[in-house]
């Protein structure tokens, strides 16, 4: 039977002169390993980085020894030290959550209103996540005791912790038992790759379990034996151990040797020899809550007054058994203790103890989970209060995101309600089951349900929409979409906003799986359920959404109606999205829009206000969403690495937010081209694939980006064909979903290069064909920019050179005002190359120089490459990089405004990015401009920025001549 009780935090507030396995003098024995293991870790997290043990044994080796010994040796570091019990499991992040709150840490258990369960449990992880990697003067030391006891939510935080850690110092030091089996799992798994190590306590040699014996006995030169058979039988237990030695000295001569060879427990059980019968139904008692328990509670279960209760606590605490954890708390000074006692009652008296408990629990009005746990134990099948009390625990658990939490309390809600489960109860199981990864369960819930008859037309109507989202999970979009129709015909008939959500929801999901053209026609259904009573917000959504999907059509009445749209939002609502989440909502669409209309200016605002917005809640999905959105902008603007940044960080923080995470890697996977990292890009689009397919249309506006890096891998190691046929894909899946807009996929640039590349110059002119049709009734520069350096080159290629000297003068003036320098460098370092091969080297000299200026500036290493080699064939001088101690354009503007006195955070607010990104870029200016502060980077630039325009300069991978007409990456 599992252990139950109230929550412990803190220390164990065990005397360190009783750690288990200690000698007299304080020192452990033979368990030299994991000491040096526990010194290696803080070592680690002093220098910075991050470091992970676990200590792992049976119950009584002295794991909790070893963790005492961590936090004496770590007076420098600021600790939080977290002690499982089993009662933990019936909490919500009840483990971590207490200890965290002491520690001055963010609160874990925070209920925000209106958000969708997965939202909340990963805004869990995102608080603490953030909070660990804040800097700060000390290193981190968290010392997580008994974590075999760790509720599951709790211990996925963990997980992903010591996986993701924070760029800064912390050591996590785990104790834990093989069994219960998840922890030991979880700890396997990180060990296994690579993120933690593992300390393996064994049980004490016969010599070592002598030594500890007669150094603990107080008679320990009486001249009486060792009792060797009775040590043989504590099995080298350093607490049965500590045991023994104080019965021996508590026995007679007469007593030596009557101790039974084999029986462990009775060993422990002979601790409460002694005891008044009153004393000894306490310490029952006390076993059935837990560890750790409510005194009044454990005095009320066995009926004791409060005089002969609180006589009863006293004694079993002067015997060293309990201990006062505070006024109304006591706790067993060791969990086997507890547990022998637990066991020595017969399974009929601890059924009715629990069932006992569960009522006082219940009638208390503490915390629903503890309750629940008892009305479990106790079997109490059809108890209406036990329906209520695990419902109740379900719910709390859901409201906070503990999402494994509120599966099992819910599902025993049901277990114990049986057929007459109400469909309520079984609509919030199979939601909690959908936002916790078990979408195939919540589906079945949902199907069962729907097989009912009489269910209500409301409950219909929720089944088929969480049915819906539980086949969108399962990967079949199509019959999502049917649930979601429905849902909406449903709803439809009482009462309109669940309607307009249903369908909007479908929306939503058909614009990201198969493109726009299914999508508007879902938000013109939802437009004309609007009347005067709709909530303003979710008509303004409407209009946003069916506006986005109108201007990825190519129709460009779609900016517009996002505009008018916007306007009528409520004051605070923009990013509020779907059923209260903050994915999706107006905010993340204005973004959208103003980037691929090049209102980029505008674009940074919306993603300053979307920022400001989500900063009290600390919205993980709304960062995460917002902060891919951003980096694609940044990206545009050329400021790659403070791309790559956001989206190392939107990965890296993606707990419980799988559907985020290829569209942060797919951004990374083209950061990491542009910075000639032509491997890592590779992995990252594998990494897409693996979880996606290499095949397949759906999902297009994802696939776009993935194909545009593939085929430029595939053009910079000469594959033209290979780019050529993942163009065509690009073209044939723009056509299938409606994706027309050439800013929203901008696939043609590339897709032009691999055509003329593969000899397919038709190919190329009917990519051209399309793309000027998109542009047109609009004054967009970048389409045209493309157009008219692809029309060069194939005039080029037909020998028009006087056309194509035109057009590439078009072509750079479309660029001109446009900042889009990744681009510019693109149609220069093209428009190099020609002039080289039409006999004017000394104009492609200045051209190719300027491109590579550019490139420079922008950290763009692939382009950097390219512009200098191309600069080479032309008769330029190649500069070697490290020659000048130049700066980024992004760090020139940094050190331009640390020099006038900003502080990080008003850099972070000019620029658009955070405090730790701009404290990132001075890092990396003091080392290149070989200085160590900021007082000497003002003294530096009183004088005037000496590090203005010295960009660094591409080491060449290669210097053979290249007379193609496309540069090929």
């Amino acid at each position: 039977m599992p252990e139950m009780g109230a929550h412990r935090v803190g220390p164990s507030g065990e005397d360190p002169s009783e750690l288990e396995g200690a000698a007299e003098d304080g020192q452990l024995l033979e368990r030299e390993a994991a000491v040096s293991a526990v010194h290696l870790a803080l070592a680690t997290a002093r220098q910075g980085r991050s470091a992970t043990v676990f200590v792992l044994g049976e119950a009584g080796l002295g794991k909790t020894s070893v963790l005492h010994l961590a936090r004496a040796a770590a007076g420098d570091f600021q600790v939080v030290h977290a002690q499982g019990e089993a009662a933990e499991v019936a909490l919500p992040f009840g483990f971590l959550a207490h200890s965290l709150d002491r520690a001055g840490w963010p609160e874990l258990v925070t209920r925000i209103p209106g958000l969708p369960p997965q939202e909340r449990a990963a805004a869990a992880w995102y608080r603490l996540h953030r909070w660990v990697g804040e800097d700060r003067s000390r290193p981190i030391l968290l010392l997580l005791d008994d974590l075999h006891w760790a509720d599951p939510d709790s211990l996925s935080l963990v997980r992903f912790l010591v996986r993701h850690p924070p760029a800064r110092g912390i050591a996590v030091l785990a104790g834990l038992r093989p069994w219960p089996a998840a922890a030991g799992a979880a700890a396997a798994e990180l060990v296994a790759g690579g993120h933690a190590r593992v300390a393996r306590l064994l049980p004490l040699s016969a010599a070592a379990s002598a030594t500890l014996v007669g150094s603990l006995r107080d008679g320990a030169d009486d001249g009486v034996a060792m009792p060797s058979a009775e040590i043989e039988m504590c099995a080298g237990n350093p607490f049965l151990l500590r045991h023994l030695a104080r019965r021996i000295d508590a026995s007679t001569p007469a007593d030596q040797g009557a101790f039974p060879v084999g029986a462990q427990r009775e060993l422990l059980l002979a601790r409460f020899t002694g005891f008044e019968a009153a004393q000894l139904d306490y310490a029952r008692a006390a076993a059935v809550l837990g560890v750790q328990f409510r005194v009044a509670i454990a005095a009320r279960l066995t009926h004791l007054t409060p005089a002969a209760a609180g006589a009863a606590l006293e004694a079993l605490h002067g015997a060293g058994l309990l201990r006062t954890v505070d006024p109304g708390t006591a706790a067993f000074t060791h969990t086997m203790l507890r547990q022998a006692l637990y066991e020595d009652l017969a399974l009929p008296v601890r059924t009715g103890m629990h069932a006992a408990a569960f009522r006082l629990l219940w009638e208390h009005g503490g915390p629903a989970g503890e309750a629940a746990a008892h009305a479990v134990a106790a079997h109490l099948l059809g108890d209406p209060d036990a329906v209520a009390a695990t419902e109740r625990a379900g719910l709390d658990a859901l409201a906070v995101g503990a999402l494994e939490a509120a599966v099992r309390w819910l599902k025993a809600s049901q277990q114990i309600a049986g057929a007459r489960a109400d469909p309520a109860l079984v609509l919030r199981s199979a939601e909690a089951l959908q936002a916790a990864g078990a979408p195939g369960e919540a589906a079945a819930a949902c199907r069962a349900l729907l097989s009912q008859p009489e269910l209500s037309r409301d409950h219909l109507a929720e089944a088929n929409r969480l049915l819906g989202r539980s086949l969108f999970d399962l990967g079949d979009a199509d019959a999502a979409v049917d649930c979601l129709r429905r849902s909406a015909g449903l709803a439809a008939g009482g009462r309109s906003s669940p309607a307009i959500e249903a369908l909007l929801e479908a929306s939503l999901i058909t614009l990201y799986t198969h493109g726009p053209r299914r999508s508007f026609e879902l938000a013109d259904e939802a437009k004309l359920l609007i009347d005067r009573k709709t909530d303003p917000f979710l008509a303004a959504w409407v209009g946003a959404a069916r506006g986005h999907a109108r201007m990825l059509r190519g129709d460009q009445g779609g900016a517009d109606e996002v505009s008018r749209a916007l306007e009528r939002l409520p004051g605070g609502g923009g990013l509020r999205g779907l059923h209260g989440s903050a994915a999706y909502g107006p905010r993340l669409v204005q973004l959208q829009v103003c980037k691929f209309t090049e209102r980029f200016d505008e674009a940074l605002t919306a993603y300053q206000v979307a920022v400001s917005e989500a900063a009290d809640t600390m919205l993980p999905l709304a960062m995460s969403l917002y902060g891919v959105a951003h980096a694609d902008t940044l990206s545009r603007l050329g400021r790659i690495h403070e791309a790559k940044l956001i989206l190392t960080q939107a990965r890296n923080e993606g707990y419980g937010l799988v559907s985020r995470t290829p569209w942060a890697t797919v951004g990374l996977a083209h950061v990491h081209f542009e910075l000639d990292e032509p491997d890592q890009a590779a992995a990252c689009c594998h990494a897409i694939e693996s979880t996606l397919g290499a095949e397949g249309d759906t999902l297009p506006l994802l696939r776009f980006w993935l194909w545009r890096v593939r085929a430029g891998l595939a053009l910079q190691r000469g594959d033209a064909d290979t780019a050529s046929t993942l163009m065509a894909r690009a073209e044939a899946t723009a056509d299938s979903s409606g994706v027309i807009e050439p800013c929203a996929a901008p696939w043609y640039s590339v897709a032009i290069d691999a055509h003329l590349a593969a000899g397919r110059p038709q190919d190329a002119r009917r990519v051209l064909d399309r793309l000027d049709l998109a542009s047109e009734g609009n004054s967009r520069r970048w389409p045209r920019a493309v157009s008219a350096r692809g029309r060069a080159l194939l005039a080029d290629l037909a020998g028009d050179r006087e056309s194509a000297e035109g057009l590439f003068a078009q072509a750079l003036e479309w660029h001109r005002g446009l900042p889009m320098p990744l681009h510019e460098v693109e149609t220069l370092v093209t428009y190099g190359a020609f002039l080289r091969r039409s006999g004017a080297p000394a104009r492609a000299r200045d051209v190719l120089a300027r491109a590579q200026r550019i490139a420079a500036g922008c950290g763009a290493l692939r382009l950097e490459r390219l512009a200098a080699h191309e600069l080479h064939a032309a008769g330029g001088r190649r500069r070697r990089r490290g020659s000048e101690p130049g700066l980024t354009a992004v760090q020139s503007e940094v050190a331009m405004l640390a020099v006038r006195g900003l502080t990080n955070a008003e850099i972070g607010q000019h620029m658009f990015i955070s405090a730790r990104t701009v404290e990132h870029h001075l890092t990396a200016i003091y080392a290149r401009l070989g200085i160590a502060s900021r007082r000497q980077l003002r003294r530096l630039g009183e004088s005037g920025p000496a590090w203005a325009d010295k960009p660094s300069a591409a080491v060449l991978a290669s210097e053979d001549d290249d007379t193609g007409a496309v540069p090929t990456g």
